[in-house]
């Protein structure tokens, strides 16, 4: 099952790499007193193994355990500890601000917020390599290479995943 809930002190990002689909990958980052909207899955060991092979571990995002949180579940049911993909790459930073997904709901964040639209906007401003957004976007899913390139220099407007407690898995 996956249950909608709201975690304290964390907020939905974008993470420093570029999808297959063209997008800009999502991750969280600490930030507190915010609090955000979030979904939580139970898996079991085959189910978690799927959702591993589909989010590039090793290579864009670590497994991990965080601790001392705060994550309510309807009205009668709080993790104090939760599993996540962490980026490897950092999270986006523009403007001396982390970039949360402004289709998150959050509250209390200092981050700013764009729309996936907007950051892959600001992504071709910065690194170009395209004559529009459109043929820049249809390059990220085209060209591997040009993928990866663009990912390893998006990476030079992030800054690390910043939670002491967590615990790589």
């Amino acid at each position: 099952p996956v249950i909608r809930g709201t975690i304290n002190d964390f907020v939905s990002v974008y993470s420093a790499h570029f999808t297959r689909y063209g997008s800009i990958a999502a991750t969280m980052q600490h930030s507190s007193g915010a609090q955000s909207e979030v979904y939580v899955s139970y898996l079991d060991p085959d189910h978690l193994k799927i959702m591993h092979s589909t989010e590039s571990l090793g290579s864009h995002y670590a497994f991990a355990k965080i601790k001392e949180i705060e994550v309510k579940l309807g009205d009668d049911l709080t993790l104090n500890e939760a599993y996540l993909y962490v980026t490897l790459g950092g999270c986006l930073f523009f403007e001396n601000s982390f970039v949360a997904l402004s289709e998150v709901e959050n509250k209390n964040s200092e981050f700013i917020n764009l729309t996936q639209s907007e950051i892959l906007a600001k992504a071709f401003e910065v690194l170009g390599g395209a004559d529009s957004l459109d043929n820049f976007i249809l390059k990220v899913i085209n060209s591997i290479n040009f993928r990866s390139q663009c990912t390893q220099q998006i990476r030079n407007y992030s800054k690390p995943f910043n939670y002491s407690e967590v615990e790589y898995i």
